[in-house]
């Protein structure tokens, strides 16, 4: 049977492949519960099953054109100056879940996958490692810094999306759950994605906005400054007097006192140590030329219409002041 490589896309550990009835159905899935299926027109009328390990797959992704051919546990391609045999993985069996019961939801990846980097890595608390879906909303969060969208998603009780599939399903359209498994298809309707969802979700924050201070100032003035800061700490020290933000550091011998310019929308004193890597993460939400910071007894906060975030301060020599 001829058959073409630009098909052999998605390699995972196993890869399972049938063509019947014109069409060529592929089914790439690893042992993390997720996998691929997609669906494939062709002229060919004949029938065929075979199962190929991750390595195989990705060569034959490499050919044009090529005729393959089954016997049992072997695999026979032939192409232009090459004869191949691979093993035909047998004993392997696909396992698709049961997904009778899904239903369509809101849920697009377009939306939550801004704030991806928000997500985090824990053995304990589950519900980091993906991005939490509730009635209402998303939440990414590692449990010092978040990541929140406000927004109707339709499912009818919190799941938490793994964050290891966040790569396969940016360009899915259509998204299905029974709140054990989730279902992500293209737009084109030949391709699907599932996954397993995590044990345990957490509902969105509940966010007190109206904080003791708010600062305001040129988002990329502020953005440019603390991206000088990279590489020499890991924690910024906010001050903010005589109209000026200070971003201050001290790591051995290295000193940063880098200045922007800043006025207070509410409160009169400022002097917190946040995370660097998050106070960047958030800066890099904002699109607008300005940008309010909001700073709270524990936290700094970030909101911009349906979205927000923030950072739990880190503890510092000097006494914290919000006021």
């Amino acid at each position: 049977m001829n058959l073409n490589g630009y098909m052999f896309k998605n390699a995972m550990m196993y890869n399972f492949i049938t063509v019947k009835d014109q069409v060529i159905s592929i089914h790439n899935t690893d042992e993390e519960g997720y996998g691929f299926i997609t669906y494939i027109k062709t002229d060919e009328r004949g029938e065929l099953t075979f199962t190929l390990s991750k390595k195989d797959y990705q060569m034959l992704s490499r050919f044009d054109v090529f005729d393959l051919t089954v016997s049992k546990d072997v695999i026979k391609v032939k192409a232009k100056n090459s004869n191949i045999n691979l093993a035909n993985l047998i004993d392997v069996k696909a396992v698709i879940p049961d997904t009778k019961n899904a239903r369509t939801v809101d849920v697009k990846p377009n939306d939550f996958l801004k704030g991806k980097s928000f997500v985090g890595n824990s053995k304990t608390k589950i519900q980091v490692n993906g991005v939490n879906v509730s009635p209402d909303g998303y939440l990414l969060t590692d449990s010092y810094h978040f990541y929140m969208q406000r927004i109707n998603t339709g499912v009818s009780e919190s799941i938490c999306i793994p964050k290891e599939i966040f790569g396969f399903i940016k360009d899915m359209a259509t998204c299905m759950t029974d709140n054990k498994t989730v279902v992500f298809i293209n737009d084109a309707g030949n391709q699907l994605f599932y996954s397993s969802l995590l044990l345990k979700a957490q509902p969105l924050l509940k966010l007190d906005i109206d904080t003791p201070v708010v600062l305001k100032c040129k988002t990329n003035d502020l953005l440019h400054q603390l991206c000088i800061m990279k590489g020499y700490t890991d924690y910024v020290n906010l001050k903010q007097y005589d109209n000026i933000l200070h971003l201050y550091s001290h790591e051995e011998t290295d000193v940063f006192d880098l200045e922007v310019e800043s006025k207070f929308i509410k409160g009169s004193k400022l002097n917190v140590t946040v995370s660097l890597e998050h106070l960047i993460r958030i800066i890099e939400l904002e699109t607008n030329t300005d940008i309010e910071l909001r700073f709270a007894d524990r936290m700094m906060l970030y909101v911009c219409g349906n979205i927000s975030a923030g950072d739990m301060y880190v503890a510092q020599q000097e006494p914290r002041e919000v006021e």
